[in-house]
């Protein structure tokens, strides 16, 4: 950028869109991440009572 120049000042719009959409994106990753460990718990505690019976 030259001394004189003015910086332009860019539109927010898009700014703020993006935020949208990556709190939106966030939402649903962490919605689906915590549906996965509820599985995921669910599974795994049938796996320790068959492990911890097993091991006995």
């Amino acid at each position: 950028m030259l001394q004189g120049e003015v910086p332009s000042q860019p539109s927010r719009e898009p700014l703020y869109l993006a935020c949208a959409y990556c709190t939106l994106s966030a939402n649903q990753i962490m919605q689906g991440h915590l549906l996965v460990a509820h599985a995921y718990a669910d599974s795994d505690e049938s796996m320790v009572s068959d492990v911890s019976s097993s091991d006995l």
